[in-house]
Order: C-alpha cells, then structure tokens, then sequence
C-alpha cells in the first residue's frame, strides 16, 4: 500500500482501468456498483488514513489528480457512466472534510421555504405550459444560496478548500467539467445528501 502512495500515477492507472474496464465489460453492474461504492467511500479513505494529515491529504490530491490527469488524456473531459467512480472519489475526500457547519449555516436556514414555495409553482397552463415563475423562483434562490455560501466561506474546511482549487486547476481547461465537478459534484450532492430541510 504504501507503494500506491508514493506513486499516485501507478495506483491511479490501476484503479482507472480496473473500474473503467470492468464497468464496460460486465454484465453484472450491480455487484461492480457495490464494489466502485465500497472502493471510493471505505477502502481509498482508508489508503490515506481518513486523509488525517497533511502529508495523506497531499497524496490522496496527487492520486486525484493523477486520476483526472489519466481520463484527460483518455478520454477528455467527458465523465460517462463508466467514470462515475472519479466523482466518487472526490466526493469521499469532501465529505471527510467534515463540511456540515458550513452547509447548515449557510443553506439549511434557507432551504425549507425557499424549496416548497419552488414546489408551489412549478408549472402553470395558458395555452402552453409556462414554467416562467418557477425558474424566476430557482433563480432567486441559487442566488440567496450563493450569496449564503460565499458569506459563509469561512466556514468550509480548509481541506475542502485545497480540493477544490485542486479541482479548479486540474480541470482548468475544461470550464464546465470543473464547475459541473464543484457544483454538482461537489456542493449540490452535499445537500441532496446530508442538509435536510427542517
């Protein structure tokens, strides 16, 4: 193990290709689902002690880096279902981070009204179906959401912080992808996940 971690791009070859090749050549996907799952939340935290230190965080941002270094290079930016296990991953070192107090400072205050009045007014009929209010009403509320989490900046883990501008510099010629990873990846499935609306 200790070999995988003081060399990023031969653990990140072997976990790329393994997941990558298995996913596209398997019939039986549930079990390899169970096995990317396993992988990303238990067995890659592990690897890097839980990303404790400064030094396991460093090598488990290498190995990251080194995994999107290898898609790129691949495939270029497109994530496909076969690559879901990358999300994965940087999803896991997010969480470790430990991020609840900024979320539930900043978006869960917020969240519970805000969604239902969208709910509300999803869809309206006048000869046509108009969803006018509704997206006025999402954009209202992306923005209070925004302008909560940027107020609220102090509050994110530093290591949450280091992988993100991680990401933003890997994925630095592809704009989308590095937002799609940070933004939904990242911030949206944090909240789909663990900020419950009270």
């Amino acid at each position: 193990i200790q070999y995988f971690i003081e060399h990023p791009t031969i653990f990140a070859q072997l976990i790329y290709f393994n997941f990558v090749y298995n996913i596209s050549n398997n019939d039986d996907f549930l079990n390899l689902v169970d096995d990317r799952i396993f992988f990303c939340y238990s067995t890659f935290p592990s690897i890097y002690l839980f990303f404790l230190t400064k030094e396991m965080q460093n090598n488990a941002l290498s190995f990251i880096k080194s995994l999107f270094q290898l898609h790129f290079y691949l495939h270029s930016p497109n994530l496909g279902k076969s690559h879901q296990f990358i999300k994965d991953i940087i999803f896991s070192f997010f969480i470790s981070t430990n991020p609840s107090n900024f979320f539930n400072t900043s978006i869960l205050p917020i969240l519970g009204d805000n969604c239902l009045f969208i709910e509300d007014v999803k869809f309206s009929y006048s000869k046509s179906l108009n969803r006018s209010l509704y997206w006025s009403k999402i954009v209202t509320f992306v923005s209070k959401v925004l302008e909560r989490m940027k107020s609220s900046s102090s509050l994110l883990p530093e290591k949450a912080k280091v992988l993100i501008i991680a990401i933003y510099d890997v994925c630095d010629k592809y704009t989308l992808l590095k937002y799609e990873l940070i933004v939904d990846s990242l911030v949206c499935r944090y909240i789909k996940c663990y900020v419950e609306s009270s």
